[in-house]
């Protein structure tokens, strides 16, 4: 049970909403990417608070979806993060392009 032995745990986001939802004000989701637009609906819906983890969702139309509700939900703070800005690769470019290494930006090619 390691060091928070009290602390609840479930397999399943909707347990845990029907269980403990009166007890949660905001929720973090970083569970598999395929999960991640039906767990912060629900959410929303029940008027919790998001931080989702990238991918935010699988498909531009589960995004929209979540745009939406998240402009119904207008109570709630919606946030999608990507930890990449704390490695060490973002300092290193912050630093080449304070130091003038690396100017203005005007094409990216990705393959």
């Amino acid at each position: 049970m390691g060091q928070f032995p009290q602390a609840k745990r479930f397999q399943d986001f909707r347990q845990m909403f029907d269980k403990m939802g009166n007890e949660i004000e905001a929720v973090c989701i970083g569970t598999p990417d395929f999960s991640h637009f039906p767990i912060t609906m629900m959410a929303m819906a029940l008027g919790k608070h998001v931080y989702v983890e990238k991918p935010m969702a699988r498909t531009f139309n589960e995004v929209e979806l979540m745009i939406k509700a998240a402009e119904k939900h207008n109570n709630v703070v919606t946030q999608m993060g990507n930890q990449g800005h704390s490695e060490g690769n973002y300092f290193q470019f912050k630093t080449w392009v304070e130091a003038g290494i690396i100017k203005d930006v005007n094409k990216i090619v990705a393959t």
